[in-house]
């Protein structure tokens, strides 16, 4: 689903939802309009509800963005009250000097838009993504469906504490698919109470680990299913 690329895409694999092309400079201005951060949220559930609707019993994230590890971190550390330091890691297999650079980068970014702990839409609208409010939205459709709903890396991560902002209980609904290779990706888990089901050391996005995990989602359920208890096999002991 696009909701916010910056060029035109033309596939039946990929529904055309766009806002905006792009979010904005959040050095020089809010990310987004409040209006499109509520818009990107809204397109996330409604497109949820109707894959729901369509049978699905499980929901996987996944996203493709460009600088998002550094908007997600300027999220976690707000909503987390963490440091950057605290938060950032390298993203993408960026040199020391540019790593530097890109901690910078945040902390001048929060400095200017003093996005507001207690006000999540805020804080999406300021140093947000359209890509993470679709994920949002996502969130807070399967919870409210009970349909579970399987995170992906660090993205998803700073989506889920802004969707428990929104619905308190959005974590009782969440599957950590991974342990993201992100710094602050261990401090969102245990913030949510979430342990993952698999520590690879990814530190990548685009449903990826979702993925991964989804086959070890399915032998979990196999085992509990099919699996005969020692009260079907009717062992007798002797002593």
């Amino acid at each position: 689903m696009n909701v916010g690329l910056a060029g035109d895409y033309k596939t039946t694999k990929m529904a055309n939802e766009k806002i905006q092309r792009g979010t904005k400079n959040m050095l020089t201005s809010d990310a987004m309009t409040r209006e499109d951060a509520v818009k990107s949220i809204q397109i996330g559930y409604d497109t949820a509800k109707q894959a729901i609707a369509d049978g699905n019993e499980m929901l996987l994230l996944g996203e493709v963005g460009l600088g998002n590890t550094s908007a997600s971190s300027a999220i976690v550390a707000t909503m987390l009250s963490l440091t950057v330091d605290e938060v950032v890691d390298k993203g993408s297999d960026i040199s020391v000097k540019q790593f530097e650079h890109k901690k910078q980068v945040i902390k001048d970014i929060l400095a200017a838009r003093k996005p507001d702990q207690s006000d999540a839409l805020g804080v999406l609208s300021k140093v947000g993504g359209f890509e993470i409010g679709a994920t949002i939205g996502t969130m807070i459709a399967g919870a409210e469906t009970g349909v579970p709903v399987v995170m992906d890396g660090f993205i998803s991560d700073a989506a889920a504490v802004l969707a428990k902002a929104i619905y308190p209980e959005i974590a009782d609904h969440l599957i950590a698919s991974h342990l993201s290779g992100e710094k602050g990706a261990q401090r969102v888990l245990d913030y949510l109470g979430l342990k993952p089901l698999l520590q690879l050391g990814m530190a990548v996005g685009e449903g990826s680990g979702a993925v991964v995990a989804l086959a070890l989602i399915d032998d979990i359920q196999s085992v509990l299913v099919n699996m005969n208890t020692l009260q079907d096999l009717n062992f007798e002991y002797e002593n």
